[in-house]
């Protein structure tokens, strides 16, 4: 009993402290937050990150959460319990499709079975003005789940069947059968995708176009170490590393495959440019292209940021933001918020709307939660005049990247 009683008040006392620390790193966020709201900005800016979330100024909107109170308000719901919005946006980034899980009911007898209800609605950006479209038929497999969105189709999936709901008409298609195929890709050309099977023979494949179209193409070869994909109206199968000696293209329209040495020079049309780097290390300002990574330097203060490379692609020419060389207003903005976060390191490049923009972060938890070192996504603009950098703003919350960036005083 005084062993039980020992290990209760160490079991206490380790709470406690765990406790105190996490106030006291909450506490300490607070004020590094309410620092980095007190540094003047340039510039009218706001932010949309990966989550939905838009940072303007000071304040913070979730639009998953407006979304759902709109939906409360035209069903009269007291309360939602749903949630998970699948979004995608215009290619101006002036607005947003979206689909969202607004009710979940389990069967007291059946998690898995129940009633879930979705909606599909849209919105401009950055400035709200939600509308409800559609109230989809209720699901009763609770492994219902937006999971894409290619063409005009979001793309869903539960236990047995795939789904693709017309973004226009919200007529949902039914594809059974899927759980016996392996998924394999959607086209980045835009609206397709296929599914694969292996068989003994070698790989069943069935591909839908941008209408829904099915087609169906056997491949004979059952190589190892393979890798399938698809380009308009071409089916690639090759063997990674080794796709000049062994590719096979098929224009799965009309069923005609193409010998090896046409099937490499169109594979290399389509996919040669798509291997120079990975795209989060890309970028084009001004016509031209750059690859950039973070990286340390030896010679580097304490609180200052790790170094940008950046390397224009057609030249060679590398380029090195130091940030302990810098000059400005900018650069005193950049020294302020390195000893506020201590660590930061350059999270991403972004150019929108012809402007460049160098975006810092550190990601810091603990047991994950953010301790007094995480920060916000802490957004610089290139001026292309000066040669300097300048400090336009913050965007919450810190481990969702950015999406778009908006000068609110060019918009329309």
């Amino acid at each position: 009993m005084k062993k039980i009683k020992k290990l209760l008040t160490i079991g206490l006392a380790l709470l406690f402290m765990l406790c105190m620390s996490v106030s006291f790193l909450g506490c300490k966020q607070l004020i590094n937050q309410r620092t980095l709201q007190r540094i003047p900005k340039e510039g009218n800016y706001i932010f949309l990150n990966t989550s939905a979330g838009i940072t303007n100024g000071n304040d913070y909107i979730d639009i998953e959460a407006e979304v759902l109170k709109v939906i409360r308000k035209e069903k009269k719901l007291l309360f939602t319990n749903g949630g998970d919005l699948y979004y995608i946006l215009s290619d101006d980034g002036r607005s947003m499709q979206f689909i969202v899980c607004y009710e979940r009911k389990h069967n007291e007898n059946d998690y898995w079975q129940g009633e879930y209800k979705f909606a599909i609605g849209s919105t401009s950006l950055p400035y709200l003005d939600i509308k409800i479209n559609c109230y989809l038929p209720t699901q009763n497999d609770a492994s219902f789940k937006v999971f894409n969105s290619q063409g005009n189709y979001f793309f869903c999936q539960d236990e047995e069947n795939f789904y693709a709901i017309n973004r226009t008409t919200y007529e949902m298609t039914s594809i059974p059968g899927v759980h016996q195929y392996s998924f394999s890709t959607f086209s980045s050309g835009g609206g397709g995708f296929l599914l694969y099977n292996r068989t003994d023979d070698g790989m069943l494949v069935r591909i839908f176009d941008e209408h829904l179209i099915e087609y169906e193409v056997l491949l004979e070869n059952n190589w190892r170490n393979w890798k399938l994909d698809f380009r308009g109206d071409y089916l690639f199968y090759c063997v990674v590393g080794n796709e000049q000696e062994q590719c096979i293209c098929v224009n799965y329209k009309t069923g005609e495959q193409l010998n090896q040495e046409q099937s490499y020079a169109l594979y290399q049309t389509y996919f040669a440019a798509e291997t120079i780097m990975p795209v989060q290390n890309l970028f084009e300002y001004n016509g031209k292209r750059y690859t950039w990574e973070s990286v340390s330097d030896s010679t580097q203060t304490s609180t200052a940021p790790t170094e940008l490379s950046i390397q224009d692609l057609d030249t060679g020419e590398e380029y090195r933001l130091v940030p302990d060389n810098l000059t400005g207003n900018g650069a005193k903005v950049l020294r302020q918020v390195s000893e506020i976060f201590v660590g930061l390191n350059w999270k991403s490049v972004f150019v929108n709307n012809g402007e460049l923009f160098f975006v810092l972060v550190n990601e810091d938890s603990f047991f994950g939660i953010g301790t007094s070192k995480t920060s916000p996504q802490i957004v610089f603009k290139y001026n292309e005049t000066t040669k300097e950098l300048v400090y336009v703003g913050y965007s919450m919350p810190t481990y969702y990247p950015l999406h778009w960036i908006y000068n609110a005083d060019s918009l329309q």
